[in-house]
């Protein structure tokens, strides 16, 4: 039998190509490498944030009280006040107003009001803080109508209990008045100290004094203080009964006042 030419060209290409097969084998598939690990979800807390985050903490309660009498002699008081207190592990900023209105007979006997901001920085593993703090007064019956005071410096708590804290901080600042016969801006420092104590979670008292000299002029200075009582009158735990004093004593003021301004008060307070 004879083999086609077309024939002998195919039997050694054959041939060849099997023995390069057998000699060489294929090498195996190399494993395609293995996905990096999805990282786990980060845990949630309670109402579904994200512990791995700074939690922040933000409270707000609107105050308001009156009283008055009538019959031999008419009197009325007004009082309503906006605070706000909003923190995390960082820091923590507080913003506050109040106006009070008072009156006797067709004769008006109080009428002002005061904003302020205050703003702190905790450092790090440590009771040690920074903070900064600015406020504007208005009052018809001071011997100035009108005054700026701001202030920065540091703070240290002394008590960090979960129901009780004690915080003092020292710094300084400026403060001028308008209207009154100490109108140019006078540098001033601030030492002061802040006590909080919830007695359980049904009642809550506060107290703070601040002392702010004169640099220069130490006769000059002023100190104001305060205290509150708070107590849950509600199931809800939004509606409060607080009952509380505020004062500030002035060294130096114009001829024809008074150097102490005490304001007690009650008044309903709503969280929100």
């Amino acid at each position: 039998m004879m083999i086609s030419d077309r024939g002998k060209r195919r039997f050694p290409a054959a041939l060849i190509l099997m023995a390069l097969l057998w000699l060489f084998p294929a090498a195996p598939g190399r494993a395609e490498p293995a996905p990096p690990p999805t990282p786990p979800a980060p845990a949630k807390g309670p109402a579904g944030a994200l512990t791995g985050r700074p939690r922040a903490r933000s409270t707000s309660r609107f105050e308001a009280g009156a009283n008055g009498t009538q019959g031999n002699s008419e009197t009325f008081d007004s009082l309503a006040a906006f605070k706000s207190d909003g923190r995390t592990e960082a820091m923590r900023i507080k913003l506050d107003a109040r106006y009070c209105y008072g009156s006797k007979g067709d004769q008006i006997t109080r009428n002002e009001y005061t904003i302020g901001v205050f703003n702190e920085w905790f450092l790090p593993e440590s009771r040690w803080s920074l903070f900064i703090q600015a406020r504007y007064d208005w009052d018809a019956f001071e011997s100035w109508f009108g005054r700026v005071s701001t202030a920065l410096g540091v703070g240290y708590k002394f008590i960090d209990l979960p129901r009780l804290t004690a915080v003092g901080r020292v710094g300084a600042g400026h403060i001028r008045e308008y209207g009154s016969e100490l109108t140019q801006s006078r540098p001033e420092c601030l030492a002061s100290t802040e006590l909080d104590w919830t007695i359980s979670d049904q009642q809550k008292f506060s107290a703070d004094a601040t002392y702010y000299p004169d640099l220069d002029r130490p006769r000059i200075y002023r100190v104001v203080s305060s205290t509150a009582y708070t107590a849950k009158i509600s199931a809800a735990g939004r509606l409060s009964l607080k009952v509380g004093a505020h004062n500030e004593y002035q060294s130096e003021v114009d001829p024809g006042f008074e150097h102490n301004d005490l304001k007690y008060y009650a008044s309903l307070v709503i969280d929100f």
